[in-house]
């Protein structure tokens, strides 16, 4: 996760799913030809997104699912599920879990809590109110 919100979210996507249909042809991502320059340029298009990765040398890895961290926490949850645009990723939320003030089991609690207020599409605040762990990580956590 080094690159735009766009950029990660492509290149996300492009280990997940490991063959796509192109503008010509479906295409798996296996290996092709390094001076096949128009193969490349169309591989290296997202279909779904239409970026152009500059590199993009993890395509041919088997299926994987991306994983997220960095200052994540139960209140940052729901502005990074909106540029995944689903919850079809792992979080190794450290500090997001383990800090909360009622500790891991709370932290943890926390959080499955902020994605249940997500999916139900009710804002977190107004979720907390009836989930104490909830409740407790809005007010420590900053918001951004």
């Amino acid at each position: 996760m080094k690159g735009t919100p766009e950029e990660d979210v492509v290149a996300a996507h492009g280990i997940q799913y490991l063959s796509s249909h192109g503008h010509f042809f479906d295409q798996s991502w296996a290996k092709i030809m390094e001076t096949d320059k128009d193969a490349i340029e169309l591989v290296n298009e997202d279909i779904a997104h239409h970026v152009i990765l500059e590199k993009d040398s993890w395509r041919g890895m088997k299926k994987c699912c991306p994983i997220v961290s960095g200052g994540l926490n139960p209140v940052r949850l729901k502005p990074f599920i909106d540029v995944m645009g689903n919850v079809d990723f792992i979080t190794t939320m450290g500090s997001g879990v383990h800090a909360h003030p009622e500790g891991t089991r709370s932290g943890a609690k926390a959080l499955v809590q902020a994605c249940d207020a997500y999916l139900q599409e009710i804002d977190i605040t107004d979720y907390s109110k009836n989930h104490r762990e909830l409740a407790q990580a809005i007010e420590f956590f900053p918001e951004k």
